[in-house]
């Protein structure tokens, strides 16, 4: 009969390991993130390149001159878009970026319509959006400048600063 006690035992123990696993489990996966990431999101369509410079001067995006991919910016990402059957384009992408002004660099490698999306994200997670379309012919070169705030319900503008 003491053998019985023993495994009676050992079941109960495995179980409630079991079932303590599982609500730590369903605890775990029905948490969800109380601060939303800052980001800046830059979309890119057509025949150009572009490139993003923050307030130290550091480039990431395409080099305009070589097309080279530059991620100098801490917790930027650099990433190709587009298919044959779509407009070929690039996402740059700022994660978690200091309060502050941006340089958006645009060079025209072909004629066409150009599209650049600008998504910036607060720290309230307020989405907000900038767009910009226009008509280029290759060598066309475009400056924007975004000004860009972490804080809850402040404008962020993005301003057609200068064509070079």
């Amino acid at each position: 009969m003491k053998t019985p006690v023993k495994n009676h035992r050992a079941r109960s123990f495995r179980l409630s390991v079991l079932v303590l696993t599982l609500c730590l489990l369903i605890a775990q996966t029905g948490r969800t993130e109380t601060t939303p990431v800052n980001r800046i999101e830059i979309y890119i369509y057509g025949p150009g390149i572009a490139q993003v410079i923050d307030g130290y001067g550091r480039q990431s995006g395409r080099n305009l001159v070589t097309g080279d991919i530059l991620a100098e910016i801490p917790g930027s990402d650099v990433l190709k878009e587009g298919t044959t059957e779509r407009i070929p384009g690039w996402t740059i992408q700022l994660q978690n970026p200091p309060t502050g002004k941006y340089r958006i660099k645009l060079s025209a490698t072909g004629a066409g319509a150009f599209v650049i999306d600008v998504d910036t994200v607060d720290a309230a997670g307020n989405l907000k959006n900038k767009h910009l379309f226009r008509q280029v012919k290759p060598g066309d070169a475009l400056e924007l400048l975004l000004t860009y705030s972490r804080d809850p319900g402040a404008e962020n503008t993005l301003i057609e600063r200068q064509v070079y």
